[in-house]
């Protein structure tokens, strides 16, 4: 499953047959989701339930607006078990999505096992029972790929790189490894620019990520760097830092390989070669036509409104992005078709864990959905509301945790509230 792999289908349903078409297994995967959605189900006088499709014939022909349509999980500020992890696999596939963005490995924590460096992982992990096997993870992308998701590595560098050199080997490769300003938020530490070892090590993550994910894409991260933590640093005097960062974006670059696309955050000084992916949340007007980019907006940030990692109230983003404030959303802009990939939702996890997981993504993940597979404009939300009832009752009844779209009178008498 790939960036232009057909998820199109023709769905056919009458009082005697359902009959379902597709160009792939994938859009057999969503036809199916769909059959699922259109069954409805009745309890008799004599205790039993039947099930039927009302308003049949139907004939539905249905196909994505957009080729990624995501979320994002990190794994690196609060470990997240594998059910957790294949439980949203289990609700992407629910509501058509098609990519798990892994932000696997950040200062906090390196959970993503290296054959050939175990102590890597082993030092920079909050535990080493808190990683992620080799084994794990192929099972886990397996697991993913049959339910029609891709499933996308974060490594996120040269910035947030403080656990990747906690190992007595690999202490060097850290400038400003302190919480001294130089960095978002603490744990501080990034990538050393001039040591040898960081190339070393670098090779390593990146073949060990393209051996476990298989994808066309890999994300390096690239944001928040701080060009300020280097020049903190006297090995960096008289040197160009911002061409130092860039070389080794490159570096990285060509070690993912020409087979592969790169994907980086919006605020990286390097952007990569043509077709490479850009995951944009400001203006796009500036963005060359080489690229291809995914928005990540404010607009769909789920950790916004919830506080920070310090007890305070507010963030960035502002309030609590609900499901209407989602729908309602631009998701293109002035981008050109060819350009526009997608967008995700995200979810970075200072204030998440398998405990708060599902209840933070879905159903505001499910508007998304709905945006980026329909393309749902915000007149339409009332519709959209009464569907998302149904939808939510169905997550639940599947084993999804999903937060309620409003009390139950409302769900059970739409047309009067």
């Amino acid at each position: 499953m790939g960036l232009t792999t057909s998820e199109n289908y023709t769905l056919s349903v009458d009082k005697r047959e359902a009959k379902l078409t597709a160009d792939t297994y994938f859009g057999f995967v969503r036809g199916l989701e769909t059959l699922s959605q259109l069954i409805h189900s009745k309890s008799a006088s004599d205790g039993t339930t039947n099930f039927y499709i009302p308003g049949t014939p139907v004939v539905i022909t249905d196909y994505p607006l957009t080729r990624h349509r995501g979320i994002m999980l990190d794994t690196a500020r609060h470990f997240l078990s594998l059910r957790t992890l294949r439980r949203m696999i289990d609700a992407m596939m629910y509501n058509k999505m098609n990519v798990l963005h892994w932000h696997i490995i950040d200062a906090d924590s390196f959970p993503l096992f290296l054959e050939k460096k175990p102590q890597v992982t082993l030092t920079g992990a909050f535990t080493p029972h808190l990683i992620y096997k080799p084994t794990e993870i192929k099972e886990f992308v397996e697991y993913a790929r049959v339910r029609g998701v891709r499933v996308i590595a974060e490594i996120e560098s040269p910035g947030h790189t403080r656990s990747w050199g906690l190992t007595p080997e690999y202490a060097d490769i850290l400038s400003c490894p302190i919480t001294n300003g130089h960095c978002a938020q603490p744990p501080c530490g990034q990538i050393s620019l001039l040591s040898p070892k960081t190339v070393e090590l670098m090779t390593e993550v990146i073949a060990q990520v393209k051996r476990l994910f298989q994808d066309e894409v890999a994300h390096f991260g690239a944001d928040e760097i701080k060009i300020d933590c280097w020049a903190s640093d006297s090995n960096y005097n008289n040197q160009n830092i911002s061409d130092l960062c860039i070389s080794f974006q490159k570096k990285q670059r060509e070690l993912l390989g020409k087979d592969k696309k790169a994907m980086y955050w919006g605020d990286s000084l390097y952007l990569g070669e043509d077709g490479d992916i850009i995951q944009f949340w400001n203006s796009f007007s500036n963005i060359p036509k080489r690229y291809k980019v995914i928005s990540y907006s404010g607009d769909f940030y789920l950790d916004c409104g919830l506080g920070t990692l310090f007890g305070q109230d507010g963030v960035w983003c502002g309030d609590l992005k609900t499901w209407k404030h989602i729908l309602s959303r631009s998701i293109k802009s002035e981008l050109e078709d060819s350009m526009f990939l997608g967008a995700e939702n995200t979810l970075f996890g200072e204030m998440n864990n398998d405990a708060t997981t599902d209840v933070k993504v879905w159903p505001r993940a499910s508007a998304t959905a709905e945006l980026l597979w329909s393309g749902t404009p915000e007149e339409a939300a009332k519709d959209t509301q009464e569907r998302l009832f149904h939808q939510v009752s169905r997550l639940w009844w599947r084993g999804i945790a999903s937060t309620p779209v409003t009390t139950t009178y409302c769900t059970i008498h739409p047309d009067k509230c």
